[in-house]
């Protein structure tokens, strides 16, 4: 796909261009930094550094030099003075709309318009998002109130608004408790937590801490049969299935609810790479040899974009690399 440059010649050129200002890309440009290259430009699509760590705010991430717990939005923070003490280059409000293979990126903001940037080297570290397939798959109707783990997150950290009252959070992996947790702590009631498998999908503190504490239900082995709506949520009803999925009938529970929020876990951000081309891997994103470079010379991929990875420091580590061999490329 190609884009018609307004306002003349708008070609930038840096060595190097990091897709993605959370732990992933903030750890590639401060390595890379370290290594000597000054030329750097992260490109950020938020308003503000950090990705998906400003959104969770419960304390369970450590700092490297210390066992102290601290916030999602605090951990970032210390990113993004090292960013700020070494005099990185980052565009905010900026969303890549294509790259080529000879590494050229289309972009786009309210402050520059549309225009591109001529890349030595490249670094693809746009995080994850929700997986599309399996929300698509689901009963829907037209009837306000269904939203997804990540939007409620945001909403309720960011905006101070809430979802709805009486919720139905369905999926128990890690996201699915936590956000079920902060809706508790919001005043909001969790009916239940629904698992189509017939186990927890989370962490079993999580399940502990998030669950248990609050007395919040876990049903497993159940999916979502029918939502019954005019213009809002009132009701869903849940079917039992067997250990292949299959509906088994008269088991199906209905429960009142306003909200329902799907929690079908994330998926590697990829569109930009299977547009310039790159070979993609089983996982949902770019593949990637010990170097982190992808299957195009000079591109480097790390973090969630390649594969969600369970842990914070696993995605630091990653962006080390490659930071480290995109400098040296």
């Amino acid at each position: 796909m190609s884009y018609e440059l307004f306002g003349g010649d708008k070609m930038q050129s840096h060595d190097i261009v990091i897709i993605g200002g959370g732990t992933a890309g903030l750890s590639a440009a401060l390595e890379a930094r370290k290594l000597g290259i000054s030329d750097i430009v992260i490109i950020e699509r938020e308003n503000e550094l950090g990705g998906i760590l400003n959104r969770y705010i419960h304390d369970g991430f450590t700092c490297d030099d210390s066992k102290e717990k601290i916030t999602g939005p605090e951990y970032a923070y210390k990113f993004i003075k090292n960013i700020n003490e070494h005099e990185i280059s980052y565009k905010l409000n900026t969303t890549v709309l294509s790259m080529t293979k000879d590494k050229v990126i289309t972009a786009v903001n309210d402050e520059d318009g549309l225009f591109e940037i001529n890349a030595k080297a490249v670094i693809l570290a746009s995080g994850a998002c929700d997986k599309r397939k399996e929300i698509l798959e689901m009963p829907m109707n037209k009837a306000a109130g269904i939203y997804t783990a990540e939007a409620v997150q945001k909403f309720i950290n960011f905006h101070g608004c809430m979802p709805g009252k009486n919720i139905i959070v369905y999926g128990s992996n890690d996201s699915g408790l936590i956000v079920s947790r902060r809706i508790t702590l919001e005043g909001s009631h969790v009916t239940a937590v629904v698992e189509k498998m017939p186990y927890l999908r989370g962490h079993q503190e999580n399940l502990s801490e998030c669950l248990d504490y609050f007395n919040i239900p876990l049903l497993l082995g159940y999916t979502i049969k029918e939502i019954k709506g005019k213009n809002r949520v009132e009701q869903v009803t849940l079917s039992k299935v067997d250990k292949y999925g299959n509906i088994l009938e008269g088991c199906d529970i209905s429960y009142d609810c306003d909200t329902i929020v799907l929690s079908m876990g994330l998926t590697p951000e990829n569109n930009i790479s299977k547009d310039a081309g790159i070979i993609m891997s089983s996982s949902g994103g770019p593949r990637v040899d010990e170097k982190l470079e992808t299957s195009i010379d000079g591109i480097f991929a790390c973090g969630n974009a390649v594969y969600v990875h369970d842990e914070v420091k696993e995605v630091k580590d990653d962006g080390c690399i490659a930071g480290r061999n995109a400098a040296l490329y």
